[in-house]
């Protein structure tokens, strides 16, 4: 199974179970938005950062850019996509 593949079967388990991640698990500069495409990542990011911060970011170095997006997020118990139990 691929990484394309995997996505919707982790979403389904996510649900099934009621798991929660954010309960346990936080992203951060190192863990995820460094290792994330920025065009992706900003698009999945959505309303989670102010609209002033998306388009600065959209200028920054990679590391820079993750930094600014976890000190945004920090503490608001915000989840990749995949991670979601939506």
């Amino acid at each position: 199974m691929n990484g394309a593949e995997a996505k919707p079967a982790a979403a389904e388990i996510t649900k099934a179970i009621r798991l929660d991640v954010s309960e346990f698990w936080e992203a951060t500069a190192d863990s995820y938005f460094t290792r994330v495409p920025r065009k992706h990542l900003l698009g999945e990011l959505g309303a989670a950062i102010k609209p002033t911060l998306k388009k600065q970011i959209e200028g920054m170095k990679r590391a820079d850019a993750a930094k600014a997006i976890q000190t945004e997020l920090r503490g608001k118990k915000w989840l990749p996509i995949v991670m979601r139990n939506e």
